[in-house]
Protein backbone atom coordinates (compact mmCIF):
# COMPACT_ATOMS: atom_id res chain seq x y z
CA UNK A 1 0.00 0.00 0.00
CA UNK A 2 2.66 2.28 0.84
CA UNK A 3 4.20 2.11 -3.02
CA UNK A 4 0.80 2.31 -4.21
CA UNK A 5 0.33 5.83 -2.11
CA UNK A 6 4.15 6.60 -3.63
CA UNK A 7 2.99 6.24 -7.41
CA UNK A 8 -0.43 8.33 -6.69
CA UNK A 9 1.61 11.49 -5.54
CA UNK A 10 3.70 11.27 -9.18
CA UNK A 11 0.46 10.68 -11.16
CA UNK A 12 -1.00 13.83 -9.12
CA UNK A 13 1.87 15.65 -10.77
CA UNK A 14 1.30 14.13 -13.82
CA UNK A 15 -2.25 15.53 -13.55
CA UNK A 16 -1.29 19.01 -12.61
CA UNK A 17 1.16 19.43 -15.60
CA UNK A 18 -1.91 18.44 -17.92
CA UNK A 19 -4.12 21.15 -16.40
CA UNK A 20 -1.54 23.76 -16.81
CA UNK A 21 -1.56 22.29 -20.39
CA UNK A 22 -5.14 22.49 -20.63
CA UNK A 23 -4.96 26.44 -19.51
CA UNK A 24 -3.37 26.90 -23.19
CA UNK A 25 -0.06 27.91 -24.64
CA UNK A 26 2.63 28.68 -21.63
CA UNK A 27 5.54 29.99 -22.42
CA UNK A 28 9.04 28.54 -22.26
CA UNK A 29 11.87 30.03 -21.08
CA UNK A 30 15.83 28.40 -21.27
CA UNK A 31 17.12 28.62 -17.69
CA UNK A 32 20.11 29.47 -18.70
CA UNK A 33 21.87 32.40 -19.88
CA UNK A 34 23.64 32.31 -23.21
CA UNK A 35 26.60 34.44 -25.26
CA UNK A 36 25.40 35.54 -28.23
CA UNK A 37 28.31 34.45 -30.30
CA UNK A 38 26.96 35.08 -34.35
CA UNK A 39 25.78 33.22 -37.45
CA UNK A 40 27.28 29.93 -39.04
CA UNK A 41 30.38 31.02 -40.83
CA UNK A 42 33.86 29.70 -42.36
CA UNK A 43 36.30 29.94 -39.78
CA UNK A 44 39.12 31.08 -42.31
CA UNK A 45 37.18 33.38 -44.86
CA UNK A 46 34.24 34.45 -41.83
CA UNK A 47 31.76 34.41 -45.11
CA UNK A 48 28.64 33.68 -43.37
CA UNK A 49 27.03 30.36 -44.87
CA UNK A 50 23.63 30.78 -46.75
CA UNK A 51 20.31 28.90 -48.21
CA UNK A 52 20.60 25.18 -46.88
CA UNK A 53 24.14 25.77 -45.60
CA UNK A 54 22.97 27.84 -43.17
CA UNK A 55 20.06 26.29 -41.38
CA UNK A 56 22.26 22.71 -41.49
CA UNK A 57 24.77 24.78 -39.24
CA UNK A 58 22.53 26.32 -37.42
CA UNK A 59 20.33 23.55 -36.48
CA UNK A 60 23.07 21.91 -35.01
CA UNK A 61 22.87 23.95 -32.07
CA UNK A 62 26.80 24.21 -31.88
CA UNK A 63 28.54 26.57 -29.29
CA UNK A 64 31.11 28.74 -31.51
CA UNK A 65 29.52 29.67 -34.93
CA UNK A 66 33.05 28.83 -36.82
CA UNK A 67 33.16 25.69 -39.29
CA UNK A 68 36.22 23.94 -40.94
CA UNK A 69 36.72 21.64 -43.40
CA UNK A 70 39.16 18.43 -42.05
CA UNK A 71 41.95 19.72 -44.32
CA UNK A 72 41.69 23.74 -43.15
CA UNK A 73 41.77 22.43 -39.57
CA UNK A 74 45.12 20.68 -40.36
CA UNK A 75 46.48 23.65 -42.02
CA UNK A 76 45.95 25.99 -38.64
CA UNK A 77 47.54 23.18 -36.70
CA UNK A 78 44.29 22.00 -35.39
CA UNK A 79 42.71 17.99 -35.44
CA UNK A 80 39.42 16.88 -35.55
CA UNK A 81 38.85 15.31 -32.13
CA UNK A 82 37.49 11.14 -32.31
CA UNK A 83 34.33 10.39 -33.14
CA UNK A 84 33.13 13.49 -34.16
CA UNK A 85 30.91 13.70 -37.24
CA UNK A 86 30.73 16.91 -39.40
CA UNK A 87 27.87 18.50 -41.83
CA UNK A 88 27.32 18.67 -45.52
CA UNK A 89 28.17 22.06 -47.16
CA UNK A 90 26.66 22.38 -50.55
CA UNK A 91 28.57 25.21 -52.94
CA UNK A 92 29.23 26.09 -56.38
CA UNK A 93 32.68 26.19 -58.52
CA UNK A 94 32.89 27.14 -61.64
CA UNK A 95 35.05 25.31 -64.22
CA UNK A 96 36.03 26.65 -67.96
CA UNK A 97 34.72 24.95 -71.03
CA UNK A 98 34.91 25.73 -74.51
CA UNK A 99 31.37 25.79 -76.24
CA UNK A 100 30.26 24.63 -79.65
CA UNK A 101 32.01 27.54 -80.63
CA UNK A 102 35.30 27.51 -79.40
CA UNK A 103 34.88 29.96 -76.63
CA UNK A 104 36.04 29.85 -73.15
CA UNK A 105 32.45 29.21 -70.93
CA UNK A 106 32.18 28.86 -67.22
CA UNK A 107 29.87 26.38 -66.08
CA UNK A 108 28.94 26.25 -62.19
CA UNK A 109 29.24 22.43 -60.70
CA UNK A 110 27.84 21.48 -57.27
CA UNK A 111 30.18 20.48 -54.74
CA UNK A 112 29.48 19.00 -51.37
CA UNK A 113 32.34 19.27 -48.73
CA UNK A 114 32.46 18.03 -44.85
CA UNK A 115 33.06 20.49 -42.28
CA UNK A 116 33.24 20.65 -38.37
CA UNK A 117 32.39 23.06 -35.76
CA UNK A 118 35.40 24.75 -34.14
CA UNK A 119 34.14 23.12 -31.19
CA UNK A 120 34.98 19.46 -32.53
CA UNK A 121 38.09 20.75 -33.39
CA UNK A 122 41.34 20.64 -30.52
CA UNK A 123 44.34 22.18 -30.97
CA UNK A 124 43.25 25.69 -32.31
CA UNK A 125 42.40 28.44 -29.77
CA UNK A 126 38.65 29.63 -29.49
CA UNK A 127 38.55 33.24 -29.91
CA UNK A 128 35.61 33.67 -27.48
CA UNK A 129 37.72 33.95 -24.61
CA UNK A 130 37.45 37.37 -23.73
CA UNK A 131 33.99 37.84 -24.85
CA UNK A 132 32.69 35.11 -22.34
CA UNK A 133 35.17 36.76 -19.88
CA UNK A 134 33.46 39.87 -20.08
CA UNK A 135 29.62 37.87 -20.53
CA UNK A 136 30.42 36.19 -16.90
CA UNK A 137 31.53 39.65 -15.26
CA UNK A 138 27.79 41.08 -16.33
CA UNK A 139 25.60 37.97 -15.95
CA UNK A 140 26.81 35.41 -14.13
CA UNK A 141 25.47 34.51 -10.76
CA UNK A 142 27.27 33.04 -7.63
CA UNK A 143 25.82 28.91 -8.04
CA UNK A 144 25.06 27.82 -4.41
CA UNK A 145 24.06 24.04 -4.93
CA UNK A 146 20.35 22.98 -3.19
CA UNK A 147 21.20 20.19 -0.45
CA UNK A 148 18.23 18.16 -1.66
CA UNK A 149 18.68 18.47 -4.54
CA UNK A 150 22.64 16.86 -4.32
CA UNK A 151 21.44 14.24 -1.99
CA UNK A 152 18.83 12.93 -4.58
CA UNK A 153 21.41 13.10 -7.01
CA UNK A 154 23.93 10.46 -4.91
CA UNK A 155 21.19 8.15 -4.73
CA UNK A 156 21.27 7.70 -8.44
CA UNK A 157 24.22 9.32 -9.82
CA UNK A 158 25.68 5.92 -10.91
CA UNK A 159 22.44 4.79 -12.61
CA UNK A 160 23.31 7.33 -15.35
CA UNK A 161 25.41 8.90 -18.06
CA UNK A 162 28.45 10.57 -16.43
CA UNK A 163 28.26 14.71 -16.94
CA UNK A 164 30.56 17.23 -17.48
CA UNK A 165 29.99 21.30 -17.75
CA UNK A 166 30.56 22.76 -21.27
CA UNK A 167 33.69 25.92 -21.00
CA UNK A 168 31.66 28.16 -23.12
CA UNK A 169 28.32 27.20 -21.63
CA UNK A 170 26.01 27.34 -24.30
CA UNK A 171 23.83 23.93 -24.62
CA UNK A 172 22.66 21.04 -22.71
CA UNK A 173 22.61 17.40 -24.39
CA UNK A 174 22.88 13.70 -24.17
CA UNK A 175 24.74 11.85 -27.08
CA UNK A 176 24.12 8.51 -26.90
CA UNK A 177 27.00 7.23 -28.40
CA UNK A 178 29.00 8.47 -26.32
CA UNK A 179 26.58 8.22 -23.71
CA UNK A 180 27.73 11.44 -22.04
CA UNK A 181 25.98 14.78 -21.07
CA UNK A 182 27.07 18.11 -21.15
CA UNK A 183 25.47 20.96 -19.51
CA UNK A 184 26.14 24.59 -19.12
CA UNK A 185 27.83 26.18 -16.39
CA UNK A 186 26.10 25.54 -13.11
CA UNK A 187 26.34 30.02 -12.95
CA UNK A 188 24.87 30.66 -16.25
CA UNK A 189 21.58 29.68 -15.12
CA UNK A 190 19.04 32.66 -13.83
CA UNK A 191 18.42 30.06 -10.48
CA UNK A 192 20.04 27.02 -8.96
CA UNK A 193 16.62 25.24 -9.68
CA UNK A 194 17.05 26.01 -13.03
CA UNK A 195 20.03 23.63 -13.20
CA UNK A 196 18.53 21.05 -11.69
CA UNK A 197 15.69 20.51 -13.72
CA UNK A 198 18.04 20.74 -16.31
CA UNK A 199 20.46 18.26 -15.37
CA UNK A 200 17.66 15.74 -14.57
CA UNK A 201 16.19 15.85 -17.95
CA UNK A 202 19.19 14.89 -19.58
CA UNK A 203 19.88 12.25 -17.22
CA UNK A 204 16.11 11.42 -18.18
CA UNK A 205 17.68 10.88 -21.47
CA UNK A 206 20.41 8.54 -20.89
CA UNK A 207 17.90 6.31 -18.74
CA UNK A 208 16.69 5.06 -22.36
CA UNK A 209 20.28 4.18 -23.34
CA UNK A 210 20.19 0.37 -25.04
CA UNK A 211 22.48 -1.16 -21.66
CA UNK A 212 19.88 0.62 -19.25
CA UNK A 213 16.18 1.04 -20.12
CA UNK A 214 16.29 0.51 -24.14
CA UNK A 215 13.81 2.98 -25.50
CA UNK A 216 13.50 4.11 -28.24
CA UNK A 217 13.20 7.17 -27.83
CA UNK A 218 16.99 6.90 -27.75
CA UNK A 219 17.77 3.71 -29.47
CA UNK A 220 15.58 4.77 -32.55
CA UNK A 221 18.32 7.63 -33.82
CA UNK A 222 14.39 10.11 -34.27
CA UNK A 223 15.86 13.27 -35.97
CA UNK A 224 15.37 16.80 -34.02
CA UNK A 225 11.97 17.97 -34.44
CA UNK A 226 10.01 14.33 -35.66
CA UNK A 227 7.26 12.46 -33.92
CA UNK A 228 9.40 9.91 -31.82
CA UNK A 229 12.04 13.24 -30.60
CA UNK A 230 9.09 14.83 -29.10
CA UNK A 231 7.86 11.95 -27.38
CA UNK A 232 11.30 11.63 -25.71
CA UNK A 233 11.84 15.31 -24.46
CA UNK A 234 8.57 14.71 -23.12
CA UNK A 235 9.47 11.46 -21.30
CA UNK A 236 12.66 13.09 -20.10
CA UNK A 237 10.40 16.70 -19.07
CA UNK A 238 7.62 14.56 -17.38
CA UNK A 239 10.97 12.36 -15.47
CA UNK A 240 12.90 15.65 -14.81
CA UNK A 241 9.68 17.08 -13.23
CA UNK A 242 9.14 14.18 -10.79
CA UNK A 243 12.63 14.54 -9.96
CA UNK A 244 12.23 18.14 -9.01
CA UNK A 245 9.19 17.10 -6.86
CA UNK A 246 11.04 14.41 -5.33
CA UNK A 247 14.00 17.44 -4.18
CA UNK A 248 11.15 19.66 -3.17
CA UNK A 249 11.87 22.68 -6.11
CA UNK A 250 8.86 22.08 -8.48
CA UNK A 251 7.19 24.77 -7.40
CA UNK A 252 10.43 26.90 -9.20
CA UNK A 253 10.19 24.35 -11.65
CA UNK A 254 6.63 23.25 -13.13
CA UNK A 255 5.46 26.26 -15.17
CA UNK A 256 8.81 25.65 -17.17
CA UNK A 257 8.65 22.10 -17.63
CA UNK A 258 4.93 22.88 -18.57
CA UNK A 259 5.55 25.43 -20.95
CA UNK A 260 8.73 23.13 -22.39
CA UNK A 261 6.16 20.01 -22.60
CA UNK A 262 3.78 22.17 -24.48
CA UNK A 263 5.99 23.51 -27.12
CA UNK A 264 6.98 19.78 -28.20
CA UNK A 265 2.85 18.84 -28.15
CA UNK A 266 2.94 20.91 -31.35
CA UNK A 267 4.92 18.69 -33.14
CA UNK A 268 2.42 15.57 -31.80
CA UNK A 269 -0.66 17.87 -33.33
CA UNK A 270 -1.46 19.02 -29.56
CA UNK A 271 -2.71 15.33 -28.24
CA UNK A 272 -2.21 16.01 -24.57
CA UNK A 273 -3.19 12.24 -23.93
CA UNK A 274 0.80 11.87 -25.22
CA UNK A 275 1.28 12.96 -21.93
CA UNK A 276 -0.08 10.28 -20.40
CA UNK A 277 2.18 7.77 -22.90
CA UNK A 278 4.77 9.13 -21.89
CA UNK A 279 4.12 9.05 -18.39
CA UNK A 280 4.87 5.13 -18.94
CA UNK A 281 8.02 5.93 -20.40
CA UNK A 282 8.93 8.00 -17.57
CA UNK A 283 7.22 6.09 -14.75
CA UNK A 284 9.91 3.22 -15.90
CA UNK A 285 12.64 5.42 -15.51
CA UNK A 286 11.73 6.60 -12.18
CA UNK A 287 11.87 2.74 -11.31
CA UNK A 288 15.18 2.69 -12.49
CA UNK A 289 16.33 5.37 -10.93
CA UNK A 290 15.03 4.14 -7.06
CA UNK A 291 13.09 6.62 -6.75
CA UNK A 292 9.70 4.87 -5.89
CA UNK A 293 12.61 3.52 -3.09
CA UNK A 294 13.72 6.73 -1.25
CA UNK A 295 11.52 7.90 1.57
CA UNK A 296 8.81 11.18 0.33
Amino acid sequence: MKKKAKIDVYQQLTDKIVEKLEQGEIPWKKPWKSIQFGYPQNFISKKVYKGCNFFEALFEDRATPYWLTYKQAKELGGNVKKGERGIPIIYFQFIEKKDANGNDVKFPMIKKSTVFNLEQIEGIVNPFAEQKKKFEEENLIDFNPIENCEKLLSTFIDKVAPFSHEEYGQRAFYRPGADTITMPEKNFFHKPEGYYGTLFHEMAHSTGHSDRLDRNGIIGHHKKGSKGYAREELVAELTSAFLCSKAGIHNETIDNSAGYIQSWLGVLKNDKMVVYDAMKDAFKAIEYLGILNEAA
